[in-house]
């Protein structure tokens, strides 16, 4: 069912590029660490240097080394980019799913209430509850980031949907009786993967 999903992707150039500036991050986030081997934490005497061959960035006002700061910084990034973008895909897709299939009433109280969380302002609120929490670590962090990001995901995927719930082979799943479940695995989602895809990693890029 997906296996010629992706394949129209790798005729174009510019996915292509942008594959490969993604790839080109996410190995520099996980081998630039094991690479350069400096503590980004550790303070020492040699504070606001130019670059050299000691260190290629040069250091901060504290003396820490900016390559190794950027390395790790980079490994972070794309961790709680990765896992908030998980979750906001995960809760986006269903409510955006479910929002178009059902339509009605259930696609009211649906675009209702993610109308709701994308106008509340989810960077002040995830820093409140962050402050409230005994754990504090990045994946706590992303855990509250894709709990108030995933309307982005829900609009898109549903105004994708609405537009594919329009086209004949979905009608003659309809008459064939497919059930709401079955329509969605079978035709609707293998439609959508694609943006999906690109939606997840653009989250992941942007977070």
């Amino acid at each position: 069912m997906f296996k010629n999903m992706f394949k129209p992707l790798f005729k174009s150039k510019k996915f292509i590029i942008g594959l490969s500036i993604v790839l080109f991050f996410i190995l520099l986030g996980i081998f630039g660490p094991m690479i350069y081997r400096v503590d980004p934490t550790e303070m020492t005497w040699d504070k606001e240097q130019a670059p050299s061959s000691t260190h290629p960035l040069g250091t901060n006002t504290y003396g820490r080394d900016i390559l190794a700061q950027l390395l790790y910084g980079i490994r972070s990034s794309l961790y709680v980019g990765f896992l908030a973008a998980l979750i906001s895909l995960v809760i986006g897709t269903i409510v955006g799913t479910f929002s178009a299939v059902k339509r009605g009433i259930t696609d009211d109280l649906l675009m209702s209430f993610t109308n709701i969380v994308l106008t509340t302002p989810s960077i002040l609120i995830a820093i409140l509850i962050a402050s409230y929490l005994d754990v504090r670590s990045i994946e706590m962090i992303a855990v509250i980031l894709g709990l108030f990001q995933w309307p982005w995901f829900a609009r898109a995927i549903r105004a994708q949907l609405m537009s594919v719930l329009s086209r004949e082979y979905v009608y003659l799943s309809k008459i064939a009786g497919y059930g709401d479940f079955r329509l969605i695995v079978e035709d609707l989602i293998p439609t959508i993967a694609t943006y999906a895809f690109m939606s997840f990693v653009l989250f992941i890029m942007v977070e």
